[in-house]
């Protein structure tokens, strides 16, 4: 059991099981028990807060050269998972962006700002950022933080279906604007 739970997962081996194994020596089975629940509860409060990030294959793939990429985001938008989605963002390499979100639980002010944050650097470059079938728990976090303005900040979209069209559209209007000979 002890190499399968090492080989498994080796952070939760060194941080839970083996303090609560020497407590159990040192201050007693009773205590090592509250000693175990202290050293998981910072893991299950991480692990609960950061968001699960998926690039979607088939059409990111295919998509990304078009312009367009799909991000699936799942679990929380949380502060500790801040850095995650700001470095998922970044990665991406379309004009626009869209984050499915459908299995996002839970957001707060700090995933909300870095997906304004987001949005402004798409924007620079031509580029939008969209989330495709938000909570509404989830969409009012972040239209307090970006405000409703569709120009100026994320943009929702009611399903996939919504948003890939809509992302379409930007990425065939911007390359209308680059075409040579055409002034608008």
């Amino acid at each position: 059991e002890l190499t399968a739970m090492w080989r498994s997962s080796r952070l939760e081996f060194t941080v839970v099981f083996i303090p609560t194994v020497v407590a159990a020596f040192v201050i007693g089975l009773e205590y090592a028990v509250f000693v175990g629940v202290a050293c998981s509860l910072p893991l299950v409060l991480i692990r609960a807060a950061s968001p699960v990030v998926e690039r979607g294959e088939a059409v990111s793939r295919a998509g990304e050269e078009a312009g367009v990429a799909v991000v699936r985001l799942t679990g929380a938008l949380a502060f500790p998972g801040v850095a995650k989605l700001e470095a998922a963002l970044e990665s991406v390499k379309a004009r626009v962006i869209v984050l499915d979100v459908e299995a996002v639980t839970s957001s707060d002010f700090s995933s909300a700002v870095a997906l304004s944050d987001g949005a402004s650097a798409l924007r620079a470059r031509g580029g939008a950022l969209y989330l495709a079938a938000a909570r509404e728990s989830v969409r009012r976090v972040v239209e307090g933080v970006t405000g409703c303005d569709v120009e100026d900040g994320v943009r929702f979209a009611f399903d996939m279906d919504e948003a890939l069209s809509s992302a379409a559209a930007d990425v065939a209007a911007a390359a209308q604007d680059c075409a040579p000979g055409v002034h608008t």
